[in-house]
């Protein structure tokens, strides 16, 4: 491998175990800048090795989602993470606790990154949050973790001081004033809420501060949002910045796509994700694109039928978009 010019390497799930030492001392003499290491198990011994090899490596983009990683373990990391040419890091369902959220919350305005992606799920929010403000990082995610709450309130107060660009927080059972909270601080363009069941209640507190955020991508996927959610939703857009708007499985129904049909042409969409939806026709829909510049449209798993399927297909034509 070290006379290789491979440069991205996707190991996950392969059962390597024991031979993780072989790997770590192989990897400072290789060309390697991504290396995805996720699903597997690599005992005690493996990751140490691997993360001593790290600050000699040409490493720039790690994942080691769910290897087992607990808090010794990213406790060690951290201590190395300051040494390594790393921006983007994976480190998503692990149970590293308060003392590695700590312990990398300490490491993180030392470091070199730009983009980071720590799925933490842990009680460290406060060292968490003070460190965001000392650090350039870009990306967030903070997936999964439903007794959070605590820790949504002191990252909302956080925020406002950062550089994040882009905050994952799919999963984390969020309450309405949440989702408000969290738009009105967020400096970010990226917001991920999928998977949270924000109902219409929550929806209409988040659509009361979508339009002063910068937020340009907005991902809903997931949630309880009926045809009155996406009513309230909608009519918020032409007054927001966002592009990109990513609504999958949510009963929204043809009532709740036609909602779109208004606003759509006074909008800056231009990708729509209605995948899921219970959509049915969506004859409202498809005459309101004729009037937009979308750029791409799912819709799939919808049972549109022929008939919306051939003005999808003409309307795509002639406005030159994706479906």
């Amino acid at each position: 491998m070290p006379s290789a010019k491979i440069q991205k390497l996707d190991l996950s799930s392969n059962c390597i175990g024991s031979n993780a030492m072989a790997l770590a001392k192989a990897l400072p003499s290789t060309k390697i800048e991504q290396l995805a290491l996720s699903g597997d198990s690599f005992g005690s011994e493996g990751k140490e090795a691997l993360i001593k090899a790290l600050p000699s490596s040409k490493i720039q983009q790690l994942r080691l989602s769910g290897i087992d990683l607990s808090a010794d373990g990213a406790e060690a990391f951290a201590e190395g993470l300051p040494r390594t040419k790393i921006h983007k890091l994976d480190l998503s369902f692990n149970c590293i606790g308060s003392r590695g959220a700590e312990a990398l919350a300490e490491a993180l305005p030392s470091t070199k990154n730009e983009k980071s992606c720590n799925s933490i799920a842990s009680d460290g929010a406060d060292a968490l949050a003070a460190a965001l403000r000392s650090t350039r990082i870009q990306r967030l995610d903070l997936c999964n973790d439903p007794k959070g709450k605590k820790r949504i309130e002191q990252l909302a107060a956080a925020l406002s001081g950062t550089k994040i660009q882009e905050l994952g927080l799919s999963g984390n059972n969020l309450e309405p004033s949440d989702a408000e909270a969290l738009a009105e601080a967020l400096p970010s363009t990226i917001l991920d809420l999928s998977d949270n069941y924000i109902d219409s209640e929550g929806i209409e507190s988040l659509a009361a501060v979508l339009p002063s955020p910068k937020i340009q991508m907005l991902n809903l996927s997931g949630n309880f949002i009926e045809s009155e959610g996406i009513e309230t939703l909608t009519a918020a857009l032409p007054s927001t910045k966002i592009q990109m708007l990513k609504l999958p499985d949510n009963t929204i129904g043809s009532e709740g796509a036609e909602a779109f049909a208004k606003p759509l042409p006074r909008s800056k969409l231009q990708h729509l994700s209605l995948l899921f939806i219970g959509l049915g026709s969506a004859n409202a829909l498809t005459k309101a694109l004729s009037g937009h510049e979308m750029q791409k449209l799912d819709l799939f798993a919808n049972l549109v039928g022929s008939e919306v399927a051939e003005s999808l297909a003409k309307y795509s034509s002639d406005a030159g978009f994706n479906c």
